[in-house]
């Protein structure tokens, strides 16, 4: 979610190549990062003669190095960030979906007429929405389950599941303006805030 970084891989040559191998080490000790954290990144080629193609998004999830697991009794109808049948816990997955299409749409561009990058982005935009009102509704059902004050992990994840909501706030008017540079950014900071939501939860019971 913040501002990109370029690493140059090749420099190009005084000939042309037909291939080119290269690569980059991403030392993650360097990155002031805590569990939770994720780190984007796609590679961008370009051989002077046609325009730069780009790959697509891929990402790292920081996770912690060790768990901790403590016994807790089992709610009626599941618990916790995951609910009934674990399907919230598919909800960083689903907003990197989010980011993928996001950045697919804003990279191939110029393959579709006006209309239809209209309606990538609308349903993208959508898709944002319903994510949106799932988050809404666990940090609903964690508070009526009364779950928040048990333990300071669910505070955690329900001080993060309300930053999360805000930036797909912003992601949502961005899409709905069509202007997809502007909604990668705050797209990925909920990402950010959901894995930490998620990376908290890990911490506090298991039944």
């Amino acid at each position: 979610g913040g501002d990109e970084r370029t690493v140059r891989l090749f420099g190009g040559g005084t000939r042309p190549l037909r291939e080119v191998v290269a690569g980059h080490t991403l030392y993650l000790e360097e990155y002031d990062l805590e569990p939770g954290d994720v780190v984007s990144y796609y590679a961008r080629a370009a051989d002077g003669t046609t325009e730069p193609v780009l790959s697509d998004m891929y990402f790292l999830q920081v996770r912690p190095f060790g768990m901790e697991f403590r016994e807790g009794e089992a709610p009626q109808g599941g618990g916790g960030p995951q609910g009934e049948g674990g399907a919230d816990s598919e909800l960083s997955e689903q907003q990197r979906q989010v980011i993928s299409a996001t950045f697919n749409l804003r990279r191939d561009r110029t393959r579709y007429s006006p209309e239809e990058f209209r309606q990538g982005a609308v349903t993208i935009g959508l898709a944002q929405e319903r994510l949106l009102e799932q988050v809404n509704t666990l940090l609903e059902r964690m508070g009526n389950r009364g779950v928040v004050a048990m333990d300071e992990g669910f505070q955690r994840v329900a001080k993060s599941l309300p930053a999360a909501m805000d930036e797909m706030r912003t992601v949502r008017e961005a899409l709905g303006e069509q202007d997809l540079d502007a909604a990668l950014p705050p797209a990925q900071r909920a990402l950010q805030h959901l894995l930490r939501a998620e990376e908290a939860y890990r911490e506090v019971t298991v039944t």
